[in-house]
């Protein structure tokens, strides 16, 4: 692998350019501009022309029909709110301006996904004491977005389902 190589994650709906290499450490870059660091090995490489999801399927050559074929499931994409996945150096930062930074994140992101076709996406805000929860909340009922809460399964009470439609 290469900067500038063309990978997608082996489990997950995640593809974009390599960027940087740091040992076994590949970051790449998605088509949305988001950053994302795995494993070498939780890669592959793949060819500007093929499909993603034929990466993660095994073709039988002989079907014949495409009743056979399964519809892999359509993945939404996880933005965690969490200031140091925003920002690593915020310890000299007040809550105030925490918030801030965490919103801005947010309201920067709705506007990129929804620019890219993207029909959902889940924040993380975490538990803690739901201020953050709160204001999200506030903010995307200010931009007419529909929400509710993400898989409880998941993410417990952690989490908002944002519809970008």
């Amino acid at each position: 692998m290469n900067i500038g190589d063309k990978v997608a994650h082996k489990d997950k709906d995640l593809e974009g350019l390599i960027v940087n290499i740091d040992g076994d450490l590949v970051t790449f870059q998605s088509q949305e501009g988001f950053e994302y660091s795995y494993n070498q090995n939780d890669l592959v490489l793949i060819d500007g022309l093929l499909d993603k999801t034929l990466v993660n399927q095994k073709v039988n050559p002989k079907i014949t029909s495409n009743k056979n074929i399964k519809k892999l499931p359509v993945r939404i994409p996880e933005f965690d709110l969490h200031i140091e996945k925003i920002q690593p150096k915020h310890k000299h930062l007040s809550p105030d301006m925490i918030l801030e930074i965490q919103l801005n994140e947010a309201e920067r992101i709705l506007h990129k996904l929804k620019k890219s076709h993207h029909k959902e996406i889940i924040f993380i805000h975490g538990h803690g004491k739901q201020i953050l929860k709160k204001e999200l909340i506030k903010l995307l009922k200010q931009k007419g977005y529909s929400y509710y809460d993400a898989s409880f399964q998941k993410y417990g009470c952690g989490a908002v389902r944002v519809i970008l439609r």
